[in-house]
């Protein structure tokens, strides 16, 4: 499990990045997105999502490092759960863009 912690850190480490990116410089790398609007919400969506990330690294490492007892953990995972599902339901742009309009 240490394994997977370090893994769900970096993730959040690099969507807390890529958020930043986004947001500081108006253009998502590796994306067709060109809208400012939607460049902002996938700037907040990767920033919102890292929490999930990160919240659940720091839940399991508080606990294996004996620093909170398990029920913070459980609030941390319900906490980053919520973060995550509004972060998905809230701020996740279209990734489609123009492709997923029909055309009259």
């Amino acid at each position: 499990m240490d394994l997977v912690n370090a893994v769900l850190t970096v993730i959040g480490l690099l969507m807390i990045f890529l958020g930043v990116d986004a947001l500081r410089n108006g253009r998502a790398r590796g994306s067709r997105i060109i809208d400012p609007a939607e460049i902002r919400k996938l700037g907040v969506y990767y920033l919102l999502f890292s929490g999930f990330f990160l919240l659940q690294s720091i839940g399991y490492a508080g606990v294996r490092l004996e620093l909170f007892p398990e029920g913070v953990r459980g609030v941390l995972f319900l906490l980053g759960f919520a973060l995550g599902v509004f972060a998905l339901l809230r701020y996740r742009p279209s990734m489609l863009g123009h492709w997923s309009r029909r055309r009259d």
